[in-house]
C-alpha cells in the first residue's frame, strides 16, 4: 500500500514515510496529498498508464493522452496509429489541448514516424482548424519532457471517403 501511495500521489512537503516511529509522531508537514485513483488502480491491476501504442480502426473515434481528468506524466513517449478500414483520408480535430513548454503532440501524415509531419502541436498553439491526411492513415506521438505537466489533450478523427463516415 505504501508503495502504491508513494508512486500515485502528488507529494506535498517532505514527510518521510520510511521513518517508523514506535508510537507514531505528530508532523506539521503535509506528507502525501491528492491521490490519482485511476493511476493507483492501474498499478494494482498491473496495467499501464493508458499511453502506449494503440491502433484505431473504427471510422470515427475520440481519444486522448490517457491521463483522463488528471495531469499526464513526465518523460512519456506514446504513440497511436489511426488506420480506419476503407478510409481514403482522415480528418483530425483537436478537441482539448493543455500542454506545457517542451511537451509535443506530433501528427504524421502516414502510418509511422518516418512519414512527413502534418503538424507539431506545442503548448502555445491555438487550434481552430482540423487537419486532413493525404492518405488513409495518421500516426500520433506524444512526447513529454521531465519538468512540468498539464491536463493533456483530446483528439477526434473521422474517416473520409471509402466505406468510412464523412464525405
Amino acid at each position: 500500500v505504501r508503495e502504491i501511495l508513494e508512486t500515485n500521489t502528488d507529494k506535498v512537503g517532505s514527510y518521510d514515510y520510511d521513518a517508523i516511529l514506535e508510537h507514531g509522531s505528530w508532523s506539521n508537514d503535509l506528507g502525501y496529498g491528492r491521490i490519482n485513483a485511476y493511476k493507483a488502480l492501474l498499478d494494482v491491476i498491473g496495467e499501464d498508464y493508458g499511453c502506449g501504442e494503440s491502433i484505431f480502426t473504427s471510422p470515427e473515434e475520440t481519444f486522448g493522452d490517457g491521463s483522463l481528468a488528471d495531469v499526464y506524466d513526465n518523460n512519456l513517449n506514446c504513440s497511436w496509429l489511426i488506420q480506419p478500414d476503407d478510409a481514403e483520408q482522415i480528418e483530425l480535430t483537436v478537441e482539448e489541448l493543455f500542454l506545457e513548454p517542451g511537451d509535443n503532440l506530433i501528427i504524421y501524415d502516414g502510418p509511422n514516424a518516418s512519414y512527413p509531419i502534418l503538424e507539431t502541436i506545442t503548448y502555445s498553439e491555438n487550434i481552430d482548424e482540423p487537419w486532413l491526411t493525404a492518405g488513409s492513415s495518421a500516426y500520433i506521438e506524444f512526447i513529454t519532457n521531465s519538468t512540468d505537466v498539464d491536463y493533456g489533450w483530446t483528439i477526434s478523427y473521422e474517416s473520409i471517403g471509402g466505406g468510412g463516415g464523412g464525405g
